[in-house]
């Protein structure tokens, strides 16, 4: 990673704007465990292949208009694909959403990925209402080609309201954002972060697999 000390043309700013060498993949996540996780994983001799074609930057080096701006210059504007993983207030990146936006507009060959992460109890609950304002947007659904993923995590929930109530929710959540996708014509992608194999916890992926609601797998 380079780093340039001070914007250009103001001498009282000094904040860092950063660059990473050109990549067709960009990981961007306010996770700081992420991007150790990603270093590991490019050393492993399955994923090689992505070893010198992948960026991970995680957001907290990106808190300014002018960080953002550089950083979309100088590396995002050579990408093809870039995942976001945003949690919590968006805070300056409301703008930063706003500009990748702009770039895939501009790049009908290049894609954002919008990967929402509903967790916690009161997440998986307000799921259907925050999936049905996204998809209602005519312009949002253009924006993801019909086509979505949804991260459905399982440590936070099971805290909050048990095992057994943690995996009704997570269920419940699955079938309603399929009549959604029925809804408004999108294909879904529901991506478990159980940290693990799917039949993470000694029980048989099968049985993981056909406890699903139907059309979710």
């Amino acid at each position: 990673m380079h780093r340039i000390l001070n914007i250009a043309g103001n001498e009282n700013n000094n904040v860092d704007l950063i660059e990473h060498p050109k990549a067709d993949f960009i990981f961007i996540t306010s996770v700081k465990a992420d991007i150790n996780i990603i270093s590991d994983l490019i050393e492993d001799k399955e994923f090689l292949l992505f070893k010198d074609n992948f960026r991970a930057l995680e957001i907290s080096n990106l808190n300014t208009f002018a960080q953002i701006d550089n950083y979309f210059l100088k590396t995002i504007n050579y990408a093809k694909i870039v995942v976001l993983r945003l949690f919590g207030d968006k805070g300056t990146w409301s703008y930063g959403l706003e500009q990748l936006i702009k770039w895939q507009e501009a790049n009908i060959n290049k894609r954002l990925r919008v990967v929402p992460l509903f967790e916690t109890l009161d997440d998986l609950k307000n799921a259907k209402s925050i999936m049905e304002n996204l998809f209602s947007l005519s312009w949002y659904r253009k924006l993801i080609k019909n086509n979505h993923e949804i991260m459905i995590g399982y440590s936070d929930s099971s805290k909050d309201a048990g095992k057994l109530s943690a995996s009704w929710h997570q269920y419940k959540l699955q079938e309603e954002i399929v009549k959604l996708g029925k809804k408004y014509k999108i294909d879904l992608t529901f991506f478990h972060g159980r940290g693990g194999s799917a039949g993470r916890g000694g029980g048989p992926i099968q049985s993981t697999l056909r406890s699903q609601p139907p059309g979710s797998v």
